[in-house]
């Protein structure tokens, strides 16, 4: 087979990934972290709650580099980074009385922010500000695009987590309320897709 010929139908997926139990609280605005098969439970440290009580926490995610595509993709691909960050109700097994009946922990708390890290470089960025359409829900999984772009580009925010030497990180920002103010993690992850054009 010619390369010219694979070359019209490369299509290739890379993926950098965590469990939500590698979180890690930070000490500018920490959480209590509470670890299940699911994943991790965040809550504040104060967790009673109640009306009109607000608390910012914060947690972090380490992720390995991305590799970089194969020696054969060609030049003429686009490469699409984007960010996939898994949250959902955990079941309690207390209330739930034998039953995996979901038992929602978040209430009215929500993602108010998620950063990207290169080593101490910010990649990128997204805050949930007034009437920002950003998406960033507590009660279910979401997608944020990183980057899209030509394999040949340089200076693109995706081509930075590819083989970085750095490290990677994530930082997940979480306003908490309501009478059971928390909500869980259950993965966070990198997805880089590659096709050609």
């Amino acid at each position: 087979m010619n390369p010219s010929a694979f070359n019209a139908f490369h299509s290739e997926t890379i993926v950098s990934s965590m469990h939500g139990n590698g979180a890690s609280s930070s000490d500018a605005a920490p959480v209590n972290i509470s670890h299940h098969s699911q994943g991790c439970v965040l809550t504040p440290p104060d967790a009673a709650g109640g009306f009109g009580v607000v608390t910012i926490g914060k947690v972090h995610f380490t992720l390995p580099s991305l590799r970089s595509p194969r020696p054969d993709a060609p030049g003429t691909a686009v490469i699409s980074t984007q960010l996939e960050i898994q949250t959902s109700p955990h079941f309690d097994p207390d209330k739930a009385q034998g039953k995996r009946r979901e038992i929602p922990l978040h209430g009215p708390s929500k993602i108010v922010g998620v950063e990207l890290y290169a080593g101490h470089e910010l990649v990128k960025a997204w805050k949930k500000d007034g009437d920002d359409v950003t998406q960033l829900p507590a009660d279910r999984d979401f997608d944020l695009v990183v980057s899209s772009h030509l394999m040949e580009a340089e200076g693109c925010p995706g081509l930075k987590l590819n083989e970085s030497c750095a490290g990677l990180g994530i930082t997940i920002t979480i306003e908490f309320r309501g009478d059971r103010p928390g909500l869980m993690v259950s993965s966070v992850g990198l997805v880089q897709i590659i096709r050609a054009i």
